[in-house]
């Protein structure tokens, strides 16, 4: 069935790794011969190539969900052109609480993003090691940086 548009939420790649990395121990993952980084770098890579050849695909930053919520709801309407009763995993926006498998999101996980106190998390040689994957136009196209 036809879709209007693609919506991409991508989050800040070092607060990515760690939530992942989280959801491999919980799942019990078996260590992997690669950085987990490189599966951000090659999902949103792909999604970038196939937006360059549709205008149905649109990114947006978990962030600018957090920080400022009826600006990003808004652009994605403006941008699909939906009426003000969109829908979303069979919901009107509206009737969104929260995403069924997550837990209730406090104000202190947000203040973690909006101050990205995730990034505490890192040593020096860990964040050496993740920007060693981090693709620069990627970032850019994004609106990330990488952390020094």
């Amino acid at each position: 069935e036809p879709v209007d548009g693609v919506i991409i939420i991508s989050k800040d790649p070092y607060s990515w790794l760690l939530s992942y990395e989280k959801w491999a121990a919980k799942c019990q993952w078996p260590k992997s011969d690669y950085n987990y980084v490189e599966e951000y770098l090659a999902f949103l890579n792909k999604w970038k190539q196939f937006s360059e050849g549709s205008d149905k695909i649109y990114f947006i930053k978990y962030l600018d969900l957090l920080t400022e919520p009826e600006k990003a709801l808004n652009n994605i309407q403006n941008k699909f052109k939906l009426n003000k009763r969109f829908r979303l995993f069979k919901k009107t926006i509206t009737e969104l609480k929260k995403v069924n498998v997550s837990e209730t999101f406090t104000n202190q996980q947000k203040k973690y993003y909006v101050e990205k106190t995730y990034l505490n998390h890192y040593s020096p040689s860990k964040l050496k090691e993740v920007n060693s994957h981090l693709h620069e136009e990627l970032m850019e196209f994004l609106g990330y940086d990488i952390v020094d």
